[in-house]
């Protein structure tokens, strides 16, 4: 039975940031048509994970998981649930897509997550022309979130993010060594100056002078 009234959002600070479409039983029924979609950017909510679903097939309900502490719109991760498990598998296709510089993690709910390689592996061969400084990264970035903000352009390795040695966080900026340097000057094209959370990205070969 379908809720009353069009779909719309909810507050995202105090509760989740959910649409919903129609009741569903619950269940383990209703987990085999449920996505998990993670390594969101903070900045996403429920109308813009329906407009990358909604191709896949009838949505029933949308709940971005909000971080409190923070207050943000988006702890990194929600949930999907469509009409039939049949089009929730055939909305893996976004596994992998790119949303704001993140590669977005998405699988059935009742999937087990896919083993990953360690965040420093392959290992490159020592390249000074390949090695990348990052700058005004977002405050919650470890290596993993740095590592797939760059994957886009090749294999990154060594990756390391700065931290204060007191409070353990992030100071903001960290290194990574890139394949080659045509990997490098990829990844500075491709991210130099673009906005993440609302901070712009310094993207360069690690020694270089700013310009």
């Amino acid at each position: 039975m379908a809720r009353g009234g069009a779909p719309g959002g909810s507050g995202v600070h105090g509760a989740r940031s959910g649409l919903g479409f129609s009741s569903s039983s619950g269940g383990s029924n209703d987990d085999a048509a449920k996505l998990y979609v993670g390594h969101l950017p903070s900045t996403m909510n429920a109308e813009r994970m329906l407009e990358m679903f909604k191709p896949f097939g009838r949505v029933l309900q949308i709940d971005v998981i909000p971080d409190r502490e923070r207050q943000l719109s988006c702890k990194g991760f929600a949930f999907v649930l469509f009409s039939t498990p049949e089009e929730a598998i055939a909305a893996k296709a976004l596994n992998g897509h790119v949303v704001e510089g993140k590669s977005i993690d998405v699988r059935l709910k009742a999937e087990p997550r896919a083993p990953r390689e360690p965040v420093n592996a392959p290992v490159a061969p020592v390249n000074d022309d390949a090695k990348l400084y990052v700058a005004y990264m977002p405050d919650h970035y470890r290596a993993e979130e740095l590592k797939m903000l760059l994957q886009p352009y090749g294999l990154p390795s060594d990756v390391r993010v700065i931290t204060d040695r007191e409070t353990g966080r992030s100071r903001g900026f960290g290194f990574a060594q890139m394949m080659d340097e045509q990997q490098a000057m990829a990844a500075i094209q491709g991210l130099n100056g673009q906005m993440l959370d609302g901070k712009t990205l310094v993207v360069r070969i690690a020694g270089a002078k700013p310009p």
